[in-house]
């Protein structure tokens, strides 16, 4: 994790960036990814090996990832909490992260069964739609 934090701290500072927003959205990329590859390995294990639906398994995959995803940047990415009781704070971050659950998985659903695309390929795909409004939503309704 150390090497992550030092990774980002240095992009940050070889493209000059002072914005505390852009920070945060670097920070944020870094753990979306390590987020992203638990959630994606979930995915594939339970789809590909237990024989799980694909669409039940990327739920259980995504809440995964958004689990891991809370306890990251509550510690290293968002510094200002809005909320103070971490038990509410973690409500709301969890109805935020069921409202990026549902339009990941209608994505997913819809790319695979309209589009003929493979499950995996069309959970990349919407991953990149959920990423703005999980980042946004987390920044603005809980760590403003």
């Amino acid at each position: 994790m150390s090497l992550i934090i030092k990774a980002s701290h240095k992009i940050a500072t070889t493209l000059g960036i002072k914005s505390k927003l852009l920070k945060q959205a670097i920070k944020y990329l870094f753990v979306g990814g390590i987020c992203t590859i638990l959630d994606f390995s979930v995915l594939f294990l339970l789809a590909e090996f237990c024989g799980v639906n694909y669409v039940i398994a990327s739920s259980v995959s995504f809440l995964c990832g958004v689990t891991l995803n809370y306890f990251i940047c509550t510690y290293w990415v968002f510094d200002v909490h809005v909320i103070k009781k971490k038990r509410y704070e973690f409500l709301l971050y969890l109805f935020i992260s069921l409202i990026g659950m549902v339009v990941n998985t209608f994505a997913i659903w819809a790319l695979t069964e309209y589009l003929g695309i493979y499950f995996m390929l069309s959970k990349l795909l919407a991953t990149g739609f959920t990423y703005f409004w999980n980042f946004f939503a987390r920044k603005y309704l809980l760590h403003n």
